[in-house]
Formats: C-alpha cells, structure tokens, sequence
C-alpha cells in the first residue's frame, strides 16, 4: 500500500458534514427559485457578421436583438452594445 508524502500531501483537519437544514437554509425556496432561473429566458445576442477579408477591413455589419441594424467598427459596435451577448459569424 502507497503511502503519502508529507511534502506533498498535509493533514488539514477531520472533515465536517454540512447539510443545508444545518446551516438554516430554506431548501424548497432555493430549489423553486434556481427552477424559475433555469427556466427563464437567456437574452437575445447580437449578431454581428465578419467580412470576407476581417483583419484587413475592419466594419462589421450587426443586427440588435430589437431589430436594429448597422455596420461600423468593433469598437463602435462595443460601445453601442456594451455589456451584451454577441453571436459572431464568419465567412465560409
């Protein structure tokens, strides 16, 4: 039977069983709310499609999830959708 290194490997204490009833939590509660967060619509991304020749050319055509559409710079593209979800399409 191997043994354990003492460099590798330190003895950190007994380990300690923690339930959710002992710590006060209100089990169902946290399950019906993680079960509505799941459930819970994800946010439209923004689709933003790359020309043929990207680096060399660098606007951008995107369309917004509320149906807006524009092309310009990534940075412009940053600014106006800051914080949003980004769906990017290449060429083929």
């Amino acid at each position: 039977m191997a043994t354990l290194s003492s460099k590798t490997h330190k003895f950190v204490g007994p380990i300690r069983r923690v339930t959710a009833a002992s710590q006060g939590w209100d089990v169902p509660r946290a399950h019906a709310r993680l079960k509505a967060w799941l459930k819970a619509p994800a946010p439209r991304p923004w689709q933003v499609f790359l020309p043929p020749d990207f680096p060399d050319t660098p606007q951008v055509d995107w369309r917004g999830p509320d149906g807006e559409r524009g092309c310009g710079s990534c940075e412009e593209l940053a600014e106006r959708a800051h914080g949003a979800h980004f769906q990017v399409w290449t060429p083929a």
